[in-house]
């Protein structure tokens, strides 16, 4: 028996798919929770991912159309990664927002040699001056001053206690030496007159001052002179401005008014907005790469005889082992330096993407020539209707796919669940699917692509109504393993039965529809209409109805297709063989590719049509003919590779 060897083709693929989603599971997971720890508020978050699908729907084909166009996968999916570092980077270094303090406006008094007392209170409510009565007296508290005496006296801001002591002179009511301000808190009470606005202020003029006295009491009369407020150093041509801070008028604690200021310190516009533009066009970027991979990697699959959901299984690994490990890190430099640091997931997201850009530069894709035409023939593959009824299909599982990946942690935190419980979920979905994808070739063969689908359908009907009659969050895990089916498989199933239904030339414009309506409008739909569900029907019923949602899509689709588009499907594939058959003979034939019959170094382009066919095909009929094929090639031509 003779040692199974690994498909050194297929390596670099390994690595560059365990680099890139080791770097997406390292930081996206963490972006919404970053964003809150700038201080960008709910609303703003919600336009933010409102605006991502749209984006990610309209570039990610765009890119997709780009590389067909070109033929060069590889330099469009570097210069897509290494932008999305660059993007990733700024996006850390986005100033937070400030977060909005509701406080009282600011209360001052102005005296001096030629000013009338009088009280500026900051106007920054937009509404009348109506602050305070001017029926009676109003209770206020000294906070501090600054004086100007020439010649005597010239202090900054100085705060009460420090202004109103043995060194700097004692504070008094009115200059009333019965009256000491320190005695009594530095309360006191001020008749002001109407008010008169200013464009930034508003003005009253002091009537009279009144001392609050120690027992709560006061005197009847108001003391009137040049200043409700003194300092014995100072005479009567020093001008004094005090900070007062404004005091209930009853033992309820209530305000004459309720006037407030939103004070922010920074720039909340430029937070927003800065952040907005960035994280758009990370996610442009970060999509178009999600997408080029697939396509890369169904190519190379197909090229050198793999399997696709044997690479994937890199891909989910890296999820399993990269996101608990960075929220690890996060969660110990957090500790250490007393506030939330998600550096630690940027960093990682940069090296193990930079990491994927150089294997990306090692990899030897052969992808098909570019089409002459590739908006035409992109046109006309939309009317076809397996690739219409597909698109329908995966747009209903993002929308499935995005409820609940947007929402199901929030619900499990309302069942009282533990943080740590939240993460067990991400690993278990992993860690299940493991095996699956692994051997995923064998549940194509032998279920079929479309089966594959209406499983996916099947599994969120029953997820979802599982979800929402748990009690305890602890239940939620049997119904996390059904992920296996719900994405890891049934992404396998998309993604090659998309590679099959494209024409050559337009791989990686099929696969980004494919993901543009999974992963963006698809997401982005079920998320708007499942939260609109949530809050106003609460989670459970939301579930309830996603579930229903799902089993209607299983049964629409299953009739139809059984009806009428497996005719339709079969039509096309004979029609799509042909023409590829003839655009490689007249390719081989341009080359002068003599060599064709070496089945040990060069195989012919229709040999390896046929080897991507065995491995990414759905129908049994088909799957016969070409298992004939490749048996009689393979004859002469033995080979102990593993195919991996």
């Amino acid at each position: 028996m003779k040692c199974p060897k690994i498909n050194r083709a297929l390596f670099p693929l390994k690595i560059v798919l365990f680099c890139w989603y080791g770097a997406s599971s390292s930081l996206i997971p963490y972006m919404t929770i970053h964003m809150k720890e700038l201080g960008i508020t709910v609303e703003e978050t919600a336009i933010i991912y409102t605006f991502l699908p749209v984006t990610q729907l309209v570039c990610t084909p765009l890119a997709g159309m780009i590389a067909d166009k070109l033929g060069r996968y590889k330099d469009v999916l570097m210069i897509s990664v290494l932008s999305s570092v660059a993007f990733a980077t700024a996006i850390l270094f986005v100033p937070p927002a400030p977060n909005p303090r509701m406080e009282h406006p600011d209360i001052n008094l102005h005296c001096g040699p030629v000013t009338l007392p009088h009280v500026a209170v900051e106007k920054c409510w937009g509404g009348p001056c109506d602050v305070f009565h001017t029926d009676r007296a109003n209770p206020m508290r000294l906070l501090g001053c600054s004086i100007f005496c020439p010649g005597i006296l010239d202090s900054e801001y100085l705060h009460a206690n420090e202004l109103c002591n043995h060194s700097q002179g004692y504070c008094f009511i009115n200059d009333d030496l019965r009256y000491p301000l320190s005695e009594n808190n530095f309360t006191l009470q001020m008749k002001l007159q109407d008010p008169y606005p200013e464009r930034s202020t508003c003005q009253y003029l002091v009537s009279g001052v009144t001392p609050i006295l120690e027992n709560g009491s006061y005197p009847e009369d108001l003391l009137k002179s040049m200043c409700p407020i003194s300092v014995n150093r100072a005479s009567n041509n020093c001008t004094i401005k005090c900070n007062f801070e404004q005091l209930p008028d009853d033992d309820n604690g209530t305000y004459p008014h309720i006037n407030r200021c939103v004070r922010t310190i920074g720039n909340r516009v430029l937070t927003f907005w800065l952040y907005f533009f960035l994280r758009i066009l990370f996610n442009i970027f970060a999509s178009i790469c999600l997408t080029l991979l697939d396509a890369t990697a169904l190519a190379m699959v197909g090229a050198h005889g793999g399997q696709y959901g044997r690479q994937r299984f890199w891909a989910i690994l890296a999820q399993a082992v990269f996101s608990p490990v960075t929220g690890f890190l996060v969660d110990l430099l957090s500790e250490h330096r007393g506030y939330m640091d998600y550096s630690p997931a940027f960093h990682f997201y940069n090296v193990l993407a930079v990491c994927t850009a150089i294997a990306v530069w090692m990899l030897s894709v052969d992808v098909p020539p570019p089409a002459e035409d590739v908006i035409k023939n992109f046109k006309k593959i939309l009317k076809v209707p397996p690739v219409i009824a597909l698109m329908i299909v995966v747009f209903w599982l993002g929308g499935m796919w995005g409820f609940v990946e947007s929402f199901l942690f929030w619900y499990l935190m309302d069942l009282g669940s533990p943080n740590f419980l939240l993460g067990l979920t991400l690993t278990t979905g992993a860690i299940v699917g493991l095996p699956f994808l692994h051997e995923s070739d064998w549940f194509v063969r032998k279920a079929g692509q479309v089966n594959l689908l209406l499983l996916a359908l099947l599994f969120y009907f029953i997820r979802f109504f599982g979800y929402s009659y748990i009690h305890n969050p602890w239940w939620c895990i049997p119904f996390e393993a059904m992920e296996a089916f719900t994405y890891h498989l049934m992404w396998v199933a998309a993604a090659t039965y998309g590679a099959e239904l494209a024409p050559a030339g337009l791989l990686a414009t099929i696969q980004g529809c494919v993901g543009g309506f999974h992963y963006g409008v698809g997401r982005g739909s079920g998320s708007f209409a499942g939260g609109t569900m949530m809050s106003q029907f609460g989670a459970r019923l939301a579930f309830r109805v996603m579930g229903i949602a799902s089993g209607a899509m299983l049964i629409i689709y299953g009739v139809i297709y059984y009806a009428w588009i497996r005719k339709t499907e079969s039509n096309y594939r004979k029609k799509a063989a042909a023409m590829e058959i003839e655009m490689n003979a007249r390719n081989a034939v341009a080359n002068n590719m003599g060599d064709a019959g070496n089945c040990t170094s060069h195989e012919s382009p229709i040999l390896v049509a046929n080897h991507a066919d065995i491995h990414l095909s759905n129908n049994s009929t088909h799957h016969k003919t070409e298992e004939a094929k490749r048996n009689s090639v393979e004859k002469g031509c033995e080979t102990n590779d593993i195919k991996s």
